[in-house]
């Protein structure tokens, strides 16, 4: 897929891409059991949350391929100084109160 030219366009395949990743939590969260795992800092992460990170980044990577995207779940994997050039960027909270959602 190119990137989108006009912001109506963009505005639409987000929609759709947020759509697509709301659906993939619900269906997690409709399960009633779904893996839990906790973070360095003893935060946790569900499958939801990863499920709704792998469909958001492929998708603003679709979206918008010159545009990095910082996610709650990949932020330390990206170095400080990498961040601190870029100009614009996505910025991603896969799944925001994670807790409340378990």
């Amino acid at each position: 897929m190119k990137a989108h030219h006009s912001s109506s366009e963009l505005v639409n395949g987000l929609d759709r891409l947020v759509r697509k990743a709301a659906k993939a939590i619900l269906d997690i969260y409709g399960k009633n059991d779904f893996a839990v795992d906790y973070k360095s800092d003893a935060s946790p992460l569900t499958e939801a949350d990863m499920e709704s990170h792998r469909i958001l980044m492929k998708g603003l990577k679709n979206l918008h391929p010159q545009l990095p995207v910082l996610s709650e779940e990949n932020a330390s994997h990206i170095a400080t100084e990498a961040r601190q050039a870029w100009d614009r960027y996505w910025l991603v909270d896969p799944l925001d109160g994670t807790r409340e959602f378990i």
